[in-house]
């Protein structure tokens, strides 16, 4: 199975080069430091051949985003001695969102904001101002015009105190993040911090409150049940790549190579 073979190799890069951020506090303290980026995984996105070529790079680094990955993968690092769970650290306002915008308020970040269209974009901007008063916004561009926003965020990129949210949806995030990375020639003069965050930009513009998730839906973990609702799109995703996910896990967990790595 070609999905088969990809979601593991996929994944086993990024464990065996120890790329999976476990912590909230690691999450910070590689946002702080400036230079590094991070995405997001979960079965759709193992699912890109090219993610490999990310992991291989050396400041950046991978979150889990939904509950069903951090259980699965628990599994892996449970088997190998590792005594610390995986935490699930989502850019949402039920994730680490409002933690990122509230350092970044009381801090000397600069946030640029990239993805969804112009009115998404501008929408979002103002919730995020309107919510966290005093924060700096330096940039907010639309992810549908590739050859505008490369060339804005090219201003940025250098800059130790800019904060790039990039939602343009996977892969196409993962694949810009490479290619910035490569054009610094592999990361060493990379500056700023970048984190993905999938569709957060264009859900958020689009929600009534600003809360894409209803409190209920947060409070029972049932996100994914939501986003059938809401974009049935995922429902596919789920059906094809998931199942595969679980398969691949424990391919990886009766692997002895992988398992003496960890030991």
């Amino acid at each position: 199975m070609k999905n088969l073979d990809i979601i593991r190799s996929n994944l086993q890069e990024i464990l065996n080069r120890n790329k999976l951020i476990r912590s909230r506090s690691d999450f910070f303290e590689k946002i702080e430091a400036g230079g590094y980026s991070v995405s997001y995984i979960n079965p759709f996105v193992l699912s890109f051949p090219g993610l490999k070529d990310l992991a291989k790079l050396d400041r950046h680094f991978f979150v889990v985003d939904s509950l069903f990955s951090k259980k699965v993968l628990d599994v892996v690092y449970s088997s190998a001695g590792a005594l610390e769970k995986i935490e699930v650290l989502n850019f949402d306002f039920s994730g680490v969102a409002l933690d990122v915008f509230e350092f970044g308020r009381n801090g000397d970040w600069d946030f640029v904001f990239c993805g969804g269209t112009d009115s998404d974009v501008r929408t979002f901007t103002s919730v995020i101002e309107e919510r966290f008063p005093g924060i700096s916004v330096s940039g907010a561009f639309s992810g549908y015009d590739a050859r505008f926003y490369k060339v804005k965020l090219k201003e940025f990129l250098r800059d130790r105190n800019a904060f790039v949210l990039l939602g343009l949806g996977s892969p196409k995030q993962e694949k810009e993040i490479l290619e910035i990375h490569r054009g610094f020639g592999g990361s060493s003069s990379l500056a700023c911090s970048i984190v993905t965050c999938g569709g957060f930009i264009s859900q958020t513009a689009k929600a009534e409150d600003g809360n894409y998730y209803p409190a209920v839906v947060v409070r029972y973990n049932v996100r994914f049940l939501y986003r059938f609702f809401k974009e049935p799109k995922t429902i596919f995703r789920v059906i094809v790549h998931y199942p595969v996910f679980v398969v691949a896990v424990f391919q990886i967990r009766f692997c002895k190579k992988f398992f003496c790595h960890f030991l």
